[in-house]
């Protein structure tokens, strides 16, 4: 300004009384502007703070709430789950209804170290002791669910029994869920639809034949998938080739698993082998490939080692284990394998420490716990062998049906209700 008033006022020689009354204006302009922008300043930061105050307030307000929820939530199925697996009987039936809770809900289930399992709801864990507790107790399987209508979720329960009643087994399955069974391998085929046919109820679910000889084309299948928007996908007794490489092109960009089980029977239900007048059956399966890493360890494809092996055993016809695998992801069905492994350590340990206890004074078995006219001596020998065939089955957690290949138990599990029978013909204590 002291440039501008030199060069120009001066030179044409303007006297400075009228240089003031020609600046005065813009020394009060400039004035006003700045009080001016100061106090939009100062307004805007006053609302900023208290817009970060509300926000805060907000979020926190909208955190609690959504704990709230997912407590009551965790509530809720927990003792949904609680009641279901309580209503089930010794002998095994299956409890089929849908489970509403878990609809329009993004829930998955996490296997954690292949023991522990944790559900979560949203992309959320769910902080809830009781039923991580519940989770960790019982096989409990669920293949991912995407936001489907409630009355398309179901939930299943079947109690194992081998010989006796050992733990519910529960799954959450949803429509969208995709079963796919090999036609042309006879034996499977007859044996699943024998079971649509006798069990209607799991017509609800989306059970598919594929006959690769005189059926749909590789692409026609592919094409027939995507119209029902699966959430998951299992392959069932294929051409391990065949199908290897069927999801390597058709799903490993795929976010959703697509995985496939092999089969092994020993022994078949007596509805498919007339032979098995025990209706005791027993076999392997093993997940074979699958397009999710996380299942690598138990598929084993990017090593020449062997899938792992999981056992099957049953009474009645019945094939729970093996039927809940087509309803889990490997990684989450091992979890529940596990889980089936503990359960069952607990129950044939309770049934050889009752033995133990009648054992402790032989000489008067018969009159403390039976009402016969045999000599104690007789009746501790049906007892003692029941404790050794229970041993054989389950010595130990590595040591059982499970993780042990063995020869025949079913003539273990004839020993057993041999013995059961004859102790109940004389009115002894049961061991279960």
């Amino acid at each position: 300004m002291n440039l501008f008033k030199n060069t120009f006022f001066r030179k044409n020689n303007l006297n400075d009384k009228y240089l003031n009354i020609f600046l005065k204006p813009f020394y009060s302009s400039k004035k006003g502007i700045t009080t001016t922008v100061f106090s939009w300043v100062f307004m805007t930061i006053i609302g900023g703070v208290l817009m970060i105050s509300i926000y805060s307030i907000l979020n926190t307000y909208w955190t609690i709430e959504q704990e709230n929820n997912n407590l009551e939530f965790a509530k809720a199925l927990t003792n949904t789950l609680n009641v279901r697996a309580q209503s089930l009987s010794v002998s095994s039936a299956t409890v089929f209804n849908t489970i509403p809770l878990m609809g329009n809900k993004d829930a998955n289930l996490q296997c954690i170290g292949g023991e522990f399992t944790r559900l979560s709801i949203d992309g959320r864990e769910l902080i809830y002791e009781p039923l991580n507790e519940y989770l960790d107790i019982y096989p409990f399987i669920m293949p991912p669910i995407n936001n489907e209508l409630p009355q398309n979720i179901y939930l299943i329960l079947e109690n194992f029994n081998f010989p006796m009643s050992i733990s519910p087994m529960i799954a959450v399955v949803p429509k969208s869920h995709i079963i796919i069974i090999n036609q042309s391998n006879g034996p499977t085929y007859s044996l699943f639809q024998g079971i649509l046919n006798t069990r209607r109820s799991y017509q609800q679910l989306s059970f598919i034949t594929w006959d690769l000889e005189n059926g749909l084309t590789e692409s026609e299948m592919r094409t027939q998938i995507d119209t029902l928007n699966p959430s998951s996908v299992v392959f069932l007794d294929f051409n391990e080739n065949f199908i290897e490489e069927y999801i390597n092109t058709q799903f490993s960009r795929e976010r959703i698993p697509v995985y496939h089980i092999k089969s092994n029977f020993q022994k078949m239900p007596s509805t498919i082998d007339l032979t098995n007048t025990g209706r005791i059956v027993e076999g392997s399966f093993s997940y074979t490939y699958s397009n999710h890493q996380s299942d690598y360890l138990i598929t084993n494809q990017l090593n020449e080692d062997e899938p792992k092996i999981f056992r099957f055993y049953d009474t009645n016809d019945e094939i729970t284990i093996f039927m809940f695998s087509l309803f889990s992801t490997p990684s989450n069905f091992e979890c529940a394998y596990n889980s089936l492994i503990q359960r069952s350590e607990f129950v044939y340990e309770l049934s050889k420490n009752k033995i133990e206890i009648i054992l402790q004074d032989p000489i008067s078995t018969n009159e403390t716990y039976c009402q016969s006219f045999l000599p104690s001596s007789s009746i501790n020998n049906f007892y003692q062998s029941i404790y050794f065939s229970i041993d054989q089955l389950y010595t130990n957690r590595t040591h059982n049906l499970f993780t042990t290949s063995m020869s025949s138990p079913y003539l273990i599990i004839d020993s057993i209700d041999n013995n059961q029978l004859n102790l109940n013909s004389h009115s002894c204590q049961l061991i279960y």
